[in-house]
């Protein structure tokens, strides 16, 4: 492997043009873009390259879902609305055929429960659709 030897001010130049054309690189990225080490990348940029960068956000401060900030101490990554939406179960009953969402410990109960994991799988939005529906699977035989 041939390795390039840079002249004293090309790496300059070459940090400074890949952060004009991506102000989102990190210090990594362009170390690997230009095959040196990330430590002489921070050494240009604490030592007089003047390039505009975009900030850099912190993966725990900010929510997965919609961007917001959060608490540094949240593990799931998610401020509370999300983590809601995101634990939602959504389903189409079999005897009504409409779209239903359902949220909290319902949606827990319904994702974890046996019956997804039997051959067949029914969602009902509630007892009279699933008694409708059984009543009429009794009566006709149909397996």
């Amino acid at each position: 492997m041939v390795t390039k030897t840079w002249k004293r001010g090309e790496v300059k130049a070459k940090i400074k043009d890949l952060v004009l054309f991506n102000p989102s690189l990190t210090d990594t990225e362009i170390a690997k873009a230009l095959n040196i080490s990330k430590q002489l990348v921070s050494w240009h940029f604490n030592n007089g390259l003047k390039v505009e960068r975009l900030p850099r956000r912190r993966q725990g401060a900010w929510c997965i879902g919609c961007g917001g900030k959060i608490s540094k101490r949240v593990t799931s990554g998610m401020c509370k609305e999300c983590r809601k939406l995101s634990y939602a179960y959504e389903f189409t009953c079999k005897q009504c055929g409409k779209f239903h969402t359902v949220t909290g410990t319902k949606a827990k109960n319904r994702r974890n429960s046996r019956k997804h994991f039997k051959k067949y799988t029914f969602d009902f939005c509630n007892q009279s659709c699933s008694m409708k529906f059984f009543m009429h699977w009794e009566n006709t035989g149909v397996e």
